[in-house]
């Protein structure tokens, strides 16, 4: 992109047109760099094409499967999911702030997966497990 711009001030100055008048061979080299500028923007455009058309199909991905990731509720319904070891300790899991979890339910003072402590702020959901 920066070489595209420097090109374009380059290319369209007094000096550069300037040289583009100087003889038939410099005028020959100010038509190529007018070929490669162009490449250059023919590239840029391709490059805008393909994240314009990545974003486009995200949204779509994204509205079409709207409703099957807003249900997630009802995957637990499944007969398949109930085979699953422990399911039914997390399902229904409810967030409640550290402060409200009864004192002998605190049996660790960090988090098991950013080991960070525990405030009484931070909002946490109690296993129904051992």
């Amino acid at each position: 992109m920066a070489w595209l711009i420097y090109g374009n001030s380059f290319h369209y100055s007094e000096k550069g047109l300037a040289c583009m008048r100087m003889s038939s061979d410099t005028h020959q080299l100010w038509i190529l760099m007018m070929m490669i500028l162009g490449l250059g923007y023919v590239i840029m455009l391709m490059y805008l094409l393909v994240i314009l058309m990545a974003l486009i199909g995200g949204c779509v991905v994204l509205l079409c499967y709207r409703d099957s990731l807003m249900q997630v509720n009802e995957l637990f319904d499944s007969p398949i999911i109930e085979k699953i070891p422990y399911i039914d300790a997390i399902k229904g899991l409810k967030k409640k702030s550290f402060s409200k979890v009864r004192k002998e339910h605190r049996t660790m003072d960090q988090c098991a997966i950013c080991l960070g402590d525990y405030t009484e702020k931070d909002e946490v959901a109690e296993l129904k497990c051992d």
